[in-house]
């Protein structure tokens, strides 16, 4: 179905309810000030075509495409939906993994002035139908097969549930399924006349939706996000900005690891890269042998991942900066905070660049190759183009240089708000548009920004708080543990109690609680802030992007407690 929003003087409207993201007065210097350039993502890729028609975009194994030729595909796809009957304000659900079909679907549903609603690859029936209905998807793209799942039957088995979903584009081979379009046919382009202007004509406006996605759900409830060709736009350009593809004095080569259904691959690899006109290598599947190869054979300057992605590639890393052949000119993670020993190994290799943000908007703050080592190791960096950030207190009120609080911004990158999610928004959004982002963390006198948990990870020992980041580096640092989450558990008398879970180096290695305790009051940690329970498990639970899902844990401690009091009544 067509997503039906409202532009009107005092701010965007969805179904009567006005969306608190965006200041509408803020708009103004958006624009004034080049944030807001009103151009589409249409026009992004059009526009590069122009700049470096020639110069690799997409590299897939053997395969190179030029944006020249992405911008070409994506026109002729973008009339085949168009004959498919998908227009202005459709939406339209994409669950593809990296590749160029991905890349291709994305402008070419920009062209169309359709609304991307992007599902991660992974994402199974519950999932996918809570999405398409909420979203009331007029439309899918799915693989035939990816990872050994069929897409198909599961989207066949939610056709029923799911009553606004009518068309169903499927890429790789189709012939053999009934009632599905080929995406591969789409691309051989259009089987009507058009005018030469029509994709001209359903140009949508850049002040249009161009985005629905939904949070990863570290909180068990994942939000509908809404972005404009606008907010889209402001993202990237800072994203490029913090890649950094400006310092290294040639096109940039990028190990496009990051899903592109994630903001962070979106936005800092996809789009960034296409304004910068840098490639962008697939690896897919992931291995930290595959990676390597793809460095070596492509020359590549930038490596994008989450830190877990960088722990899996550290000791090849190391091998390979020893050889002397290393042509990584920077390491770049984002999604979760890294540990500081992690960082040190890493920004003796190159630089070490990071963007801070969230989906619903990306970067928050970022650093680049200008700052010293010791920046890039301990903190996010400046707040990004355009932005404001600001720390508060639980009242409201905003803190001081190197006063903890929670983090909160605003910005041309900022979404509008969570679509059909009244309390979400009056939960997230406060005065003149500031975003409250639930991490804590403090501006130090240089102006970069510290993170130092999650609102939500707080524990509160008997009225005294404090955040477990600081306990998980502690225990990082033990030989003998690799992983460590830390959470609340409830306490009758103190209210919580912190329960530490751990991954062993070894698999089912044991440490004992008092072991972790010395350990811990060795390295100088405040009595209050020292686990009380240890569990050991086999891997931390964790979104996509790595970040722990902590409430998961919260979940499991608090119900193991229960069961053990049960069996002592």
């Amino acid at each position: 179905m067509t997503l039906l929003v409202d532009r009107r003087v005092d701010g965007w409207y969805v179904d009567e309810e006005r969306l608190p993201g965006i200041d509408v007065e803020a708009t103004r210097a958006f624009r004034g000030l080049g944030y807001w350039p009103d151009k589409t993502l249409g026009d992004m890729i059009q526009e590069s075509a122009a700049r470096f028609p020639g110069r690799t975009a997409l590299v897939i194994g053997d395969r190179r495409v030029s944006y020249s030729e992405i911008d070409d595909l994506s026109n002729r796809l973008a009339l085949g939906f168009f004959e498919h009957g998908i227009g202005p304000g459709d939406m339209v659900a994409v669950q593809l993994p990296n590749g160029l079909e991905h890349v291709l679907t994305v402008f070419a549903l920009a062209k169309v002035g359709a609304v991307c609603n992007i599902i991660v690859p992974m994402m199974r029936e519950n999932e996918v139908g809570y999405i398409l209905n909420h979203c009331r998807s007029k439309a899918i793209v799915i693989p035939h097969y990816y990872g050994k799942f069929d897409y198909p039957k599961m989207v066949e088995g939610l056709s029923k549930s799911v009553p606004s979903l009518t068309t169903v584009i499927v890429t790789g081979e189709v012939t053999h399924l009934s009632g599905l379009i080929s995406f591969d046919e789409l691309l051989k382009g259009p089987k009507k006349f058009h005018p030469s202007n029509q994709l001209a004509q359903l140009r949508p406006h850049p002040d249009d939706v161009s985005l629905v996605g939904f949070t990863s759900g570290t909180t068990g409830q994942p939000k509908a996000y809404l972005h404009t060709h606008n907010t889209e736009y402001a993202n990237t350009y800072s994203c490029m900005l913090a890649d950094s593809y400006r310092d290294i004095g040639k096109p940039g080569v990028n190990i496009a690891l990051p899903g592109f259904a994630w903001m962070y691959g979106r936005w800092c690899n996809l789009f960034s890269g296409v304004l910068e006109g840098a490639a962008n290598v697939i690896v897919d599947p992931f291995t930290p042998e595959a990676v390597f190869e793809a460095v070596r054979k492509e020359s590549a300057t930038h490596l994008h991942g989450a830190p877990a992605v960088f722990r899996a590639l550290l000791d090849k890393l190391l091998v390979l900066q020893d050889s002397g052949t290393s042509p990584l000119a920077a390491l770049h993670y984002a999604g979760s905070t890294m540990p500081f020993e992690m960082a040190k190994q890493l920004r003796s290799q190159a630089q070490l660049l990071t963007c801070y943000g969230l989906s619903e908007i990306s970067p928050v703050c970022a650093n680049s190759f200008q700052d010293p080592p010791d920046v890039q190791i301990r903190t996010s960096g400046r707040p990004a183009l355009g932005n404001k950030v600001v720390i508060m207190d639980s009242e409201g009120n905003s803190l001081q240089a190197e006063e903890e609080g929670e983090i909160c911004v605003s910005g041309p990158g900022l979404t509008l708000g969570y679509l059909r999610q009244a309390e979400a928004n009056a939960a997230a959004f406060i005065d003149a548009g500031f975003f409250k982002t639930g991490d804590l963390g403090f501006l130090d006198k240089s102006g970069n920004l510290n993170i130092t948990g999650r609102s939500k990870d707080v524990i509160d020992r008997g009225g005294v708080k404090f955040s477990p980041r600081e306990v998980e580096e502690l225990l990082l640092a033990h030989p003998a543990i690799k992983g460590a989450a830390v959470v609340g558990m409830p306490d009758p008398k103190l209210g919580e109690r912190s329960c530490a879970f751990v991954v062993t180096v070894e698999d089912g290695k044991s440490v004992e609680l008092h072991e972790v305790v010395d350990f811990l009051r060795g390295k100088g940690l405040a009595t209050h802030k020292l686990p009380e329970r240890l569990e050991i498990i086999d891997t931390l639970p964790t979104t996509a992007t790595g970040k722990v899902q902590k409430y998961i844990l919260r979940k499991r401690v608090a119900e193991q407690i229960s069961q053990e009091t049960d069996i002592r009544l």
